[in-house]
């Protein structure tokens, strides 16, 4: 894994800027059996270990892959390097990061997470977000089911609506409990009350990266 891990570390820099086509064009088959785009180390390496059986899943997994680089790609060659230069200056950390991308790939249920993983890296070469923020942040993404996601784009503070979705925002840390209404009587009428929430920052910044893309 370490090997595998620090190949993505050397995969953002210059050998990424060094691809003057469109990723996200590649076929599969290009990279699998023609050996297209295996200068860039993350991409030799799986398709590697493809060659030799160990990689199960190895088409799907390129798959991701050029679609999270194709992404990547899209941020200056200048804020890439300096992101390698200040947070990955050691074996050690190019290891963890690498190790934490392959994992958040691997288990993209679909390309618009990739998406937003760059996206959210983004943020942090801009310096929007701290690097431990921006981990978390794609860390959080991960865990969470893609369409309740794009609900922030909807949601309102202390809004009753769709309880079951806003739930699930809460448990992964993109709204804060607010309070419980519990509902009223009038007579005639009652209206279910439910928890009360507000949007939390990393529910704020991803919202704004999905206003974004």
């Amino acid at each position: 894994m370490t090997n595998l891990s620090r190949a993505v570390s050397n995969s953002i820099g210059a050998e990424l800027t060094s691809v003057s086509f469109e990723i996200a064009e590649v076929s599969i088959d290009s990279v699998l059996d023609e050996g297209l785009l295996q200068d860039i180390p993350i991409i030799g390496s799986v398709v590697g270990l493809a060659k030799t059986g160990v990689a199960i899943r190895d088409r799907m997994y390129v798959q991701k892959l050029l679609k999270f680089l194709s992404e990547f790609k899209k941020i200056s060659s200048e804020r890439r390097d300096e992101f390698i230069s200040s947070e990955l200056n050691t074996d050690k950390k190019k290891d963890k990061f690498g190790e934490t991308m392959i994992n958040l790939i691997d288990r993209a249920e679909n390309d618009e997470k990739l998406v937003l993983y760059a996206k959210v890296f983004e943020y942090h070469f801009m310096e929007r977000v701290t690097y431990d923020y921006c981990i978390r942040l794609c860390q959080m993404i991960e865990r969470a089911f893609y369409a309740d996601l794009l609900f922030l784009l909807e949601f309102e503070d202390l809004s009753l609506e769709s309880q079951e979705i806003t739930s699930e925002l809460y448990k992964n840390g993109f709204l804060s409990f607010a309070g419980v209404n519990g509902g009223n009587w009038d007579g005639e009428v009652s209206s279910e009350g439910g928890m009360l929430y507000r949007i939390s920052s990393y529910g704020n910044n991803l919202k704004t990266i999905l206003q974004e893309i």
